[in-house]
């Protein structure tokens, strides 16, 4: 996770810095923490059309997954709808296993 997270911090600066990235796609494969904040950041600088890969539909919130077990959260309140991130910061999302061959 923390490799990830650098990645997508450190891929987010490089392509918002060199404009010749313009109109370019980018492919983000995880619906994470950084996933989702990477194609947020980069969605924002209307630069690129950004597709987020994920093989679930929602981002679990870790944080609060302790309390469902200490005070019997509904486990759907540690969810967030990624179709719902993904509309409101403009980015596409797509459902689907990504393996490398």
């Amino acid at each position: 996770m923390n490799f990830i997270l650098i990645f997508a911090v450190y891929i987010n600066r490089i392509l918002t810095t060199n404009k010749n990235y313009k109109n370019e796609e980018v492919l983000i494969p995880e619906g994470g923490f950084a996933g989702v904040q990477a194609a947020i950041d980069l969605q924002k600088n209307k630069l690129f059309d950004v597709t987020l890969v994920s093989n679930r539909d929602f981002m679990y919130l870790f944080l609060i997954s302790i309390w469902i077990l200490i005070c019997g959260i509904n486990t759907g309140k540690a969810k967030i709808p990624l179709a719902d991130i993904s509309k409101k910061h403009k980015f596409k999302f797509i459902i689907d296993n990504i393996s490398v061959r």
